[in-house]
């Protein structure tokens, strides 16, 4: 069993005044491989949580302050690697938190002060990096033009839905399937590209998305000038890919010098 790493007390979140009563410690485990739960048995008395392989050989348990619960989980044999999704700890919080109070009516009340400082935990971590450039970075850092084009269609609302899952300035958006297409969803360009974003086939294979179809169009390119603005961390040389390919950017290191894509960018960024 490799141990990766343990993870400091959380003795500096306080709630109400008070210290909340949470896990010394918790570490992360590689082994064994967990794919099933074939067997959960719940004893009054003790809080355990064990991790097992089907062999019985090997164990490995973790001890919250005092009060008793033991919950067995049965794995395959073998040596990959495990990870613990939320999804996985949710499902193990709530077997055993469960069990507590079924074996034990009078610890309701600890299980769900459990759950309210799980809570306040998730909480906190989500305000700690919310503002966190290397993990959310900014993707509005520029000042677009609003559209102003004569379409007003069902389309539109499209557009800035998609606009807004990516992290897509929506005038910058808007201003890009106009320039692409004049919002016509049956547009075919003589390179091939196809629809409202005019996505070339094999970008919207790549995409997951049927270029035909003009909302999963719409959806494929906002999400492929985002993959773009990631890659290149500025609009104008996003945009540039998105016209020219990403190859062309790196090898010029900045926008093409090609009438058409330069023509493209001014367009779309230039009031």
């Amino acid at each position: 069993m490799r141990r990766l790493q343990t993870l400091p007390p959380f003795w500096n979140c306080r709630t109400s005044g008070s210290r909340p009563r949470l896990p010394t410690r918790i570490t992360l485990f590689t082994e064994p491989a967990i794919t099933c739960l074939p067997s959960i048995l719940v004893r009054s008395g003790e809080f355990t949580l064990g991790l097992s392989r089907l062999t019985g050989r090997e164990r490995t348990r973790g001890w919250k302050s005092g009060k008793k619960c033991l919950v067995w989980l049965g794995a395959v044999r073998g040596n990959l690697p495990v990870i613990v999704t939320r999804v996985i700890l949710g499902c193990l919080l709530t077997v055993a938190l469960a069990g507590v109070a079924a074996a034990d009516p009078a610890t309701v009340s600890r299980a769900k002060l459990f759950e309210k400082q799980t809570r306040l935990l998730d909480g906190r971590a989500a305000q700690q990096y919310a503002g966190s450039v290397r993990l959310k970075p900014d993707m509005t850092d520029i000042a677009v033009p609003r559209y102003g084009g004569s379409y007003r269609g069902a389309y539109l609302k499209d557009a800035r839905s998609a606009a807004r899952r990516h992290g897509v300035p929506e005038d910058l958006f808007l201003r890009l399937v106009d320039q692409e297409s004049r919002w016509n969803p049956g547009a075919v360009s003589h390179k091939g590209a196809i629809g409202l974003a005019q996505l070339m086939p094999e970008t919207a294979r790549r995409l997951g998305v049927d270029p035909r179809d003009p909302v999963q169009n719409l959806e494929g390119g906002a999400r492929y000038l985002a993959q773009q603005y990631r890659t290149f961390r500025d609009w104008r040389l996003a945009l540039a890919a998105y016209n020219a390919g990403p190859g062309a950017v790196t090898k010029y290191g900045g926008v093409p010098p090609y009438r058409e894509t330069q023509g493209y960018v001014k367009a779309i960024l230039d009031r």
